[in-house]
């Protein structure tokens, strides 16, 4: 390569919403009474992260995410109703189907068996960097175009002339987990089968330590901190038993070491096979 180099950088910039529509959208927001919030991957791609937090924080809103936006939130908080794809928690949906206002931001919306499908007759406040994406597929009451940190931190600067503390969580709080625990039993006999031949959830469970998994089981396998799980594609970050790691044949009963390295372990043969996605949602 000749030297000197004669190199100039390409001109990077971003843009944000019309000041006018985040008036209109910090106004929806803080006046819905049960809103959620749907983060998708521009969220991660933006750095918007901590202003979706702060955000969250200041009205209680929960929090679910698609998979391409997955640890968007840690999906440990109480406020977390977990992400969705193929899969998702009954949080999910439930929370959906009662929410008065919808805000997603740096996403797209766009219906796939792979997102979690927008319930009808909702109010949605979409932001997205790509104009094209608003009511291509849902509908849209305000269009925020523009950098997702931009977005995030024009809102919060809004919604903090007229909420200047955070809002009491505890009541949702109680509501989501209330909500977890009732879907998680339903799934623990999958979860917890000690039986041969050896339950495919079980080796889920096992290796369900909070993980950056975009799996469809990405439900049991949650992003406990922020920012965890960034990588784009649906084989970018896998549990290693999908990536070719297997225990020894020799794992297949309740008996095997591997089999009780987990303490809370059932003997239910009954339980074995596929969890339909009826039930998952359940």
């Amino acid at each position: 390569m000749p030297e000197p180099l004669n190199y100039t950088p390409v001109l990077r910039t971003r843009y944000g919403a019309d000041p006018v529509h985040v008036k209109e959208a910090a106004a929806l927001l803080m006046a819905a009474r049960r809103p959620v919030i749907y983060a998708g991957q521009g969220v991660h791609i933006r750095q918007g992260v901590a202003a979706a937090e702060a955000a969250r924080r200041r009205l209680a809103i929960p929090v679910t995410s698609s998979l391409g936006g997955k640890s968007s939130f840690p999906e440990t908080h109480p406020l977390s109703l977990g992400s969705g794809g193929l899969a998702m928690p009954r949080a999910v949906p439930k929370f959906l189907g009662e929410a008065d206002v919808i805000f997603g931001i740096g996403c797209s919306f766009t219906e796939t068996s792979f997102g979690i499908a927008m319930p009808k007759g909702k109010t949605i406040i979409h932001s997205t960097l790509d104009p094209a994406h608003l009511n291509k597929d849902v509908e849209a009451r305000i269009g925020l175009v523009g950098d997702a940190g931009l977005v995030l931190d024009a809102l919060l600067e809004e919604i903090g002339k007229s909420v200047t503390s955070d809002r009491d969580s505890s009541a949702v709080a109680a509501e989501i987990a209330a909500s977890h625990e009732e879907w998680l039993a339903k799934w623990m006999p999958k979860l917890t089968h000690n039986d041969a031949p050896l339950n495919p959830y079980r080796v889920l469970w096992d290796c369900s330590t909070p993980s950056t998994s975009r799996m469809p089981s990405s439900p049991m396998m949650p992003a406990a901190r922020a920012t965890s799980c960034r990588r784009s594609g649906s084989r970018s970050s896998r549990c290693p038993i999908s990536a070719g790691a297997r225990p020894p044949s020799s794992v297949t009963g309740s008996d095997s070491p591997w089999a009780q390295s987990s303490p809370n372990r059932t003997n239910s043969a009954s339980t074995s096979g596929a969890m339909p996605r009826s039930v998952l949602r359940a």
